[in-house]
């Protein structure tokens, strides 16, 4: 120790240090307090007041004093008069008011500030300590000896949050060893950890209990307020709801369940759920009287009942509605009411069925058109008769104009031909010769050698041996002639 008098901020050279005192310590708070006395040797310069007195209102009381008794034929002067002493007291409330806060003000904002700064210094400085007290608390809590010698000791806010993840950890890797270790296996079936847990905390509550009776019985030490830092540390870790969490499965396991299972049994509480009664429902499996006293049961009004049993209620398909409709069975007006029971809105459902309609129609008139065709193609319908008919039939114009087209053109075009049973007869009776029969087996797609057989049959149904030596001669003769083309018009 220096025996100067600037050694240990200024100290007097006789100042005896007691034994084991942290010199470096008591010349930080030597300074400390140097410069707390320097304050008061400072410049006090004069304050900048800026002083606000509210005066909207007092002159809007004032005007409407002097103005009432003007109204009343009272001299501007005496009216001035009245009213200023009127709103006297109000002036003088508010500039007193105004200049107490402004002059007083930075008084108390220092104050406040000094009594903050004050509680922040006293809480940094005592934090090291309650970390350590703290760690005694869990002690006792856990049931360890954990000394708190090697406790961070720093009164920065880095040595604050060392101190919180120490004590974090001493409270998590104690439960973490005391309620089992990591395993390959995973979790297994145990009750070790919640008997333990559940020890813990009887043992924190009979200590605190001890406590309280103890500084009950010397109440001038209040020794019985320790115990409230317990209370505090149990209430702040939710210890009784974690409690009730250990203690959860074995009494709702061993005391609720089977207490359930008795007024179960007793008393049969348990109802129809919606789906109970709706599926068996539309299964035709519960009557409407069982589904209506069970969805009373549940609140649901009768028209609500009612609306939910037509909602589930079985209905015929649209095919079978249709059906119906096609055999008679219902009327156009019935079957339109089935598909607005199958969520059709009448105007859907007159849709549906008249789209039905023109289906069941659409190949009778596809077949009358066909037949249409065939008796104008060979002249067993004239136009106009033909025309007449295709005008009352549902087809588009578009639809009218092709098949007139098609009317026209097979009308025109050639379209019956001899059947070789009247070539064979016109042959034999010479309406015809060879060369003319052969060219009509032509046009009808005979090749040449079947030309030949069928030719051979027709000489053998020719009866006289003269009619039969002419054909043969005719057949020859046109053999050596070529034949005529065919006609591509053969008379009927």
């Amino acid at each position: 120790m220096s025996n100067g008098n600037g050694g240990n901020g200024g100290l007097p050279t006789d100042f005896p240090l007691p034994t084991g005192f942290d010199e470096a310590a008591l010349g930080d708070l030597v300074h400390e307090m140097s410069e707390v006395v320097d304050v008061t040797q400072g410049q006090c310069d004069a304050p900048s007041l800026q002083f606000t007195i509210p005066k909207q209102a007092t002159a809007d009381l004032f005007r409407w004093i002097c103005g009432f008794l003007k109204e009343f034929g009272v001299w501007d002067s005496i009216s001035h008069f009245v009213a200023g002493l009127a709103v006297a007291p109000l002036v003088i409330l508010n500039v007193f008011l105004s200049v107490t806060i402004t002059v007083f003000a930075p008084a108390v904002a220092a104050f406040v500030t000094e009594i903050l700064e004050l509680l922040d210094s006293v809480r940094k400085t005592l934090d090291p300590e309650v970390a350590k007290v703290a760690v005694n608390v869990l002690n006792e809590f856990l049931g360890t000896d954990i000394t708190p010698d090697d406790m961070p000791s720093a009164l920065s806010i880095g040595g604050h949050l060392a101190r919180a993840d120490k004590l974090g950890g001493v409270l998590h890797d104690q439960l973490l060893s005391e309620f089992g270790a990591p395993s390959p296996n995973g979790l297994q079936p145990s009750a070790d950890a919640a008997r333990r847990f559940t020890g813990l905390a009887i043992n924190f509550g009979v200590a605190n209990g001890i406590i309280g009776t103890i500084g009950g019985m010397v109440p001038e030490v209040h020794l019985d307020e320790v115990r409230e830092m317990g209370e505090q540390v149990a209430r702040n870790l939710g210890l009784g709801r974690l409690q009730r969490l250990a203690l959860q499965p074995l009494v709702k396991t061993l005391i609720g369940t089977p207490y359930q299972w008795k007024i179960n049994q007793d008393w049969r509480p348990t109802q129809f759920t919606i789906g109970d009664v709706v599926n068996p429902f539309t299964q035709q499996l519960m009557s409407p009287d069982v589904i209506h006293s069970a969805l009373a049961l549940q609140g649901y009004s009768d028209d609500k009942i009612a609306a939910l049993i037509a909602l589930h209620q079985k209905r015929a398909p649209e095919a079978g509605i249709l059906r119906a409709y096609r055999y008679k069975e219902i009327g156009r007006f019935d079957a339109i009411s089935a598909l607005q029971a199958l969520s059709y809105t009448q105007t859907e459902a007159n849709k549906v069925v008249t789209d039905y309609e023109r289906q069941r129609q659409d190949p009778h008139v596809e077949a009358l058109v066909a037949a249409m065709l065939e008796a104008y193609k060979f002249g067993n319908i004239d136009s106009a008769g033909f025309q007449n008919i295709l005008d009352n039939l549902p087809l588009l114009p578009q639809e009218v104009t092709l098949i007139t087209s098609r009317a026209a053109f097979g009308r025109k075009s050639p379209h019956r031909s001899l059947t070789v049973a009247q070539l064979e007869l016109a042959l034999q009776n010479q309406i015809i010769d060879f060369a003319t029969y052969d060219n009509y087996l032509a046009t009808l797609g005979f090749s040449d050698q079947d030309s030949a057989v069928v030719e051979a049959l027709a000489l053998i149904k020719i009866d006289t041996a003269e009619a039969k030596a002419k054909a043969a001669a005719a057949k020859a003769a046109a053999k050596a002639t070529p034949p005529a083309p065919a006609s591509t018009t053969p008379a009927t």
